[in-house]
């Protein structure tokens, strides 16, 4: 966890450098919408599932929350109590450590304490992208030798009607699509309401969620 006091401080630095750094954008192609577990927001591409959002929530909340408590009693401070709970239908769970203990220890104790849940959820994110890669193997990949498969397309979109779902994007504007680095490099050139030109082929396979 003193390793760990270095990783949060970084990742703070970073998470404010991103937002400060992303303002501009916001005021030039605004695109911000809310991300709710199960709807689909209109401007938003990401989609999560009601379920799986859910169960996303109550493990990041929880591993953090515990991760503070873990950290706490390593540092021999108190707790006085710990739990989950239920706000509506969203999970959550907290832990309260002993206020006098934790303001009488160590400044090092305190630090590692604080730090003990951002760093838990960023060992956590590591953790599930390598297990998502290790099952992956094996399963059709999203992008294939000619173009990118459409995973889902968002109704009452520009696009709906127009592609569906397995479809393969082979070029846009005459723009040839090889690999993911091709396909980013020729949408991050647009703005919303442009219009381009696609060229797609037929269904190969299903959509993998």
């Amino acid at each position: 966890m003193n390793v760990g006091i270095v990783v949060a401080f970084g990742a703070m630095i970073f998470v404010t450098w991103s937002i400060i750094s992303t303002i501009p954008s916001v005021f030039d192609t605004p695109s911000v919408s809310i991300l709710i577990p199960g709807v689909d927001m209109p401007g938003s591409s990401i989609y999560v599932p009601f379920i799986s959002g859910l169960i996303a929530l109550a493990t990041v909340v929880i591993i953090h929350e515990f991760s503070h408590g873990i950290q706490s009693v390593c540092e021999k401070i108190p707790i006085k109590s710990i739990g989950l709970l239920l706000f509506f239908i969203l999970p959550g769970a907290f832990v309260e450590p002993d206020e006098e203990s934790l303001k009488s220890s160590k400044k090092s104790s305190r630090l590692r304490v604080y730090a003990a849940g951002s760093v838990a959820n960023i060992t956590l994110a590591i953790v599930a992208l390598v297990l998502v890669s290790l099952i992956s193997v094996g399963i059709p990949h999203y992008f294939a030798e000619d173009g990118i498969a459409i995973d889902r397309v968002v109704s009452d979109s520009p696009s709906d009607g127009i592609l569906k779902d397995g479809m393969i994007l082979e070029s846009i504007d005459n723009q040839k699509i090889n690999d993911s680095e091709s396909y980013v490099n020729i949408v991050k050139s647009f703005k919303p309401g442009d219009n381009v030109t696609v060229h797609r082929s037929v269904q190969l396979f299903c959509s993998v969620e």
